[in-house]
């Protein structure tokens, strides 16, 4: 290939060279694209999950915008995303990811219950969220640095809860643990403390 053109923090362009001596190459034009990716703007997808329209949507961490990190312009909570990708759509990588909803604080994890809503994770918030699928700036938090502390893995648990891993940044053997977190129908939400061995599970009702 030749040089063509190259733009600083965009895109370089080479022409195929017929005059190589190894052959024709197949494509007449190769366009390498930079995609800006500096430590405060480093989205870090966290997760994914197939949504009842079999779309994939992805959350991401976003740690330094939402302020856990170095100060940068305009950084604070709810930098967050939830980015939906069709995998029918044939689009290319550079246009796949639409943004679904937004407002989150550092996703760690995300779901779908039986319902249809989405779940996620927000670690260094201590909370969990449930967002509508119908309405996405529907979302409805619940816990925090009590019942819901760093939480890290995500699992539906019936028509309308999940199972959260909480403590998930300890290092502190034995401290880790598994919580259900089950909405009734009220809006109220039930907070269970579930031990796990093996295959057999033991949940507890913690507040109510």
């Amino acid at each position: 290939y030749k040089f063509v053109s190259w733009t600083p923090k965009d895109q370089l362009i080479l022409d195929r060279f017929d005059g190589y001596w190894g052959g024709k190459e197949p494509w007449a034009r190769h366009v390498r694209k930079e995609i800006p990716n500096d430590a405060a703007r480093d989205s870090t997808p966290t997760c994914v999950a197939q949504g009842p329209d079999r779309a994939l949507y992805v959350g991401t961490l976003d740690l330094f915008l939402n302020g856990f990190g170095p100060p940068t312009p305009n950084s604070g909570p709810g930098h967050s995303s939830i980015w939906r990708i069709d995998p029918s759509a044939n689009e290319n990588v550079l246009t796949a990811a639409h943004q679904w909803a937004t407002g989150f604080t550092t996703i760690s994890a995300c779901t779908f219950d039986r319902s249809g809503n989405l779940w996620a994770t927000e670690m260094f918030t201590n909370n969990v969220v449930r967002v509508s699928f119908r309405n996405p700036t529907s979302q409805k938090r619940y816990g925090d640095v009590t019942t819901t502390p760093r939480p890290g893995g995500i699992a539906p648990a019936g028509e309308k809860g999940v199972y959260v891993a909480i403590n998930s940044l300890t290092t502190t053997p034995g401290t880790g643990a598994v919580v259900r977190l089950r909405v009734r129908t009220t809006g109220a939400v039930r907070y269970f403390n579930c031990m796990f061995y093996s295959f057999l599970a033991s949940c507890i009702n913690v507040v109510s």
